[in-house]
């Protein structure tokens, strides 16, 4: 009688040992791996020129970390909601309703793990088909009339400079559009321009102040 009784209490310790081990095999095999964050997103191209009045669309972006990733924008200033971005896809698209101006656009990506934030990743530029440009147009403008008090030379005068002539377009029209002989009117001493140059001036500022 004490053989079968040994032989069951073996049975006993063996399935004392093997259980355990067993249950934790078993919730090792079901373990799922960490979601990783969104990380490494990239457009390519990750410019986009958009002539005003038509709509363009970005390639959809490679990006790193679990999925699903869902994708927003954050506030682009002046861009009035004519740029978006698919919710899945990543894609942005700039409307024809858009404004001629330069934007630089940050998406946030969002999965399970974690929301994302990227900064100046895209860069949309709206401008016209045959825009008024700084050295075609506006430049030959300043130096043949404007020459007494804005010549080149590196002055804060110096408005055949681009730069300093795109920072002072809004007083320059409001000098040029005075009656000739009044208070602060341009050019200084001067005879005043046609109207068709003023009106070169403010397309100029209209098209957005385009350099080349």
């Amino acid at each position: 009688m004490k053989i079968p009784q040994l032989s069951l209490l073996k049975r006993l310790a063996f399935i004392s040992i093997a259980l355990p081990l067993l249950i934790i095999s078993c919730k090792h095999e079901t373990v799922e791996p960490e979601i990783e964050a969104p990380s490494n997103l990239v457009y390519n191209p990750n410019t986009m020129s958009v002539i005003k009045g038509t709509s363009m669309s970005s390639n959809t972006p490679s990006i790193s970390g679990g999925t699903p990733i869902t994708y927003s924008l954050s506030t682009i200033p002046n861009a009035d909601n004519a740029i978006t971005i698919n919710q899945t896809s990543g894609v942005i698209t700039a409307d024809s309703t858009a404004s001629i101006g330069t934007y630089q656009i940050t998406v946030v990506a969002k999965n399970s793990k974690s929301s994302v934030t990227f900064t100046n990743v895209f860069t949309i530029s709206v401008g016209v088909a045959n825009p008024v440009t700084f050295i075609a147009k506006i430049k030959p403008l300043i130096t043949s009339n404007c020459s007494s008090c804005h010549t080149p030379g590196g002055s804060s005068l110096d408005f055949t400079d681009y730069t300093r002539a795109k920072g002072n377009i809004n007083t320059m029209i409001n000098r040029i559009n005075r009656a000739q002989g009044s208070g602060g009117f341009m050019p200084q001493g001067g005879t005043a321009l046609s109207a068709a140059n003023i009106a070169l001036f403010e397309q100029w500022r209209a098209d957005g102040l385009v350099e080349n």
